[in-house]
């Protein structure tokens, strides 16, 4: 993990080395440093952007301390193939439906301390709604970047999730946040917290022989677009 410029820092003389060490490693089986050899270098390297050195500088930028790891940070959530989340599949419809408007999910989630390293004291819920067609595909629709996007999204941080009912505005499918600093609630790990996701309003019309998939997660999935 780099800083700088989109595609400068590739070219300084010591990352450009790196780059030529791992080519030279996997394209021409001269490996000066150990890139072939399990466990002998860090996969991740960090730099860490602690004060202020300005902008645009590069020698400057150059004071930032790097830090390595043997793991990426969000590694332990799975991988493309096995995607560390859970997915609820409905039975397909045996008639047309149509889904419009607001959506709110009531789940009960709890924090689990890490095994190894310190123990998180948030918990960050992304959930996913996908629609399948009769054919079995999943539809995509155009975000706003042109991009496929599944049906809709919501999120929520759950030391966030206190609510105002007595808001004007609150609405049982669609609660209201004031997102005042006195709302943070802790999160304490082995504790069950009830919390309202509120879901982007959408619309769809559900096909017979077609399915809905919920999907949470604890981390964005950029899984099919649509982050």
């Amino acid at each position: 993990m780099i800083t700088g410029r989109h595609g400068l820092p590739f070219l300084y003389k010591e990352e450009v080395e790196i780059q030529r060490s791992f080519l030279d490693a996997f394209l021409k089986s001269d490996d000066r440093v150990g890139w072939s050899v399990k466990g002998k270098l860090p996969p991740v390297d960090i730099v860490l952007r602690k004060g202020d050195v300005g902008f645009d500088n590069a020698e400057k930028e150059k004071a930032y301390k790097r830090r390595t790891e043997n793991e990426w940070l969000i590694a332990p959530l799975g991988t493309l193939d096995n995607p560390k989340l859970l997915q609820f599949t409905t039975a397909p419809f045996d008639e047309e439906i149509e889904i419009t408007g607001h959506i709110v999910a009531h789940l009960n989630v709890s924090l689990s301390p890490y095994a190894t390293g310190a123990t998180p004291s948030d918990i960050d819920l992304f959930l996913t709604l996908r629609y399948i067609s009769p054919e079995g595909k999943e539809v995509h629709y155009t975000g706003t970047a042109g991009d496929p996007i599944p049906l809709v999204k919501g999120w929520l941080r759950v030391s966030f999730r206190n609510t105002n009912p007595n808001h004007p505005k609150h609405r049982e499918y669609l609660p209201w946040r004031d997102y005042f600093s006195t709302d943070v609630r802790p999160v304490i790990p082995g504790d069950i917290y009830s919390v309202d996701v509120e879901v982007c309003p959408t619309n769809v019309v559900v096909e017979k022989g077609s399915k809905i998939v919920f999907e949470v997660s604890t981390v964005r999935n950029n899984q099919l677009s649509g982050s």
